[in-house]
């Protein structure tokens, strides 16, 4: 029997003033503000974990981030916090992070990740040449991140998916396969990016039923609609171009954000996943974080019950 999953209202939640840091200006705590599932007694504990985290290397200051060498360069390094301190507080055990390129999740607690990339490290390189001068992660496994062939059933105890999501056709095909890969009370930690923040802001917002449909019926039929969409409103294509740049889209196997949401449409999204559709998973934390408008982070448990 599936467990049932939680629906958390978003909610403006002041945090405590934290202090100057390496010259900076203190933030006040009307600027301190996150939407998310964080209970009270950890809400005035928060200032103190992140200090807590410093301590463990947690990137707080103008450097260099951990294990990656990447210096995030002209990035206020508040955006990145909290990334940190949700794998601080969620993320434990053996499990798998998917393209993580030059900015993997920092782990805590003795957390160990295996690394996912659909090409290995020479074709990333070429791939991605504006990463240039940057560390990138060697990946470990080799697969198709929609499907984890590779990867054993039950045997990861979390997922990590940052940026991930919304390059996939059937998004909720990939939440459900997952989930397949998940020990019981295993998690999947999400970071997507957000409409109005990205160079997807002059697109739509993908509809419920356009999502549900790719599921139930296969993505293949919108598939043209998307790239011409990206085509229009992302490169810019004149009105006689948009088919031409669409199909050289097509032609290079271009990875097109398929799917666009804002904070709201993705939790929409999430609550059909538990309760109209009944996978086994609960939403234990949706977050958004004031200094970083381009990504709310959600963190998913897998229940008991089938798929």
């Amino acid at each position: 029997m599936t467990e049932p999953a939680q629906t958390i209202a978003p909610t403006e939640i002041p945090l405590t003033s934290m202090p100057a840091r390496d010259g900076q200006a203190s933030a006040s705590a009307s600027e301190l503000c996150l939407s998310s599932s964080f209970d009270q007694a950890l809400l005035s504990s928060t200032q103190r974990a992140m200090l807590a985290l410093e301590g463990l290397g947690l990137p707080i200051g103008k450097h260099k981030g951990p294990r990656t060498g990447h210096p995030y360069r002209d990035v206020d390094p508040r955006q990145m916090w909290a990334r940190y301190y949700l794998s601080w507080r969620y993320i434990r055990g053996n499990g798998l992070e998917i393209g993580a390129l030059h900015s993997p999740l920092p782990l805590f607690h003795g957390a160990r990740s295996a690394y996912v990339d659909y090409i290995p490290l020479a074709e990333i390189r070429k791939h991605y040449p504006e990463l240039e001068g940057f560390e990138i992660v060697t990946p470990d496994i080799i697969d198709n991140a929609e499907q984890l062939t590779k990867v054993a059933s039950e045997s990861q105890d979390y997922i990590i998916a940052n940026h991930f999501i919304e390059h996939c056709e059937n998004p909720i095909g990939t939440i459900q396969n997952l989930l397949t890969k998940l020990k019981p009370k295993g998690r999947i930690f999400m970071a997507v990016p957000m409409r109005d923040a990205t160079f997807d802001r002059n697109r739509e917002i993908t509809p419920i039923e356009h999502i549900l449909s790719d599921y139930l019926n296969g993505a293949e039929a919108s598939r043209w609609s998307h790239y011409c969409d990206w085509a229009k409103h992302v490169a810019n294509a004149p009105e006689g171009e948009i088919e031409k740049v669409a199909q050289d889209l097509v032609n290079r196997h271009y990875s097109i954000h398929y799917h666009v949401w804002n904070f709201q449409a993705f939790r929409e999204l999430l609550n059909v996943v538990c309760h109209e559709l009944h996978f086994p998973m609960r939403l234990v934390s949706a977050t958004q974080w004031v200094f970083n408008p381009f990504e709310s982070v959600y963190v998913m448990e897998k229940t008991t019950g089938d798929l």
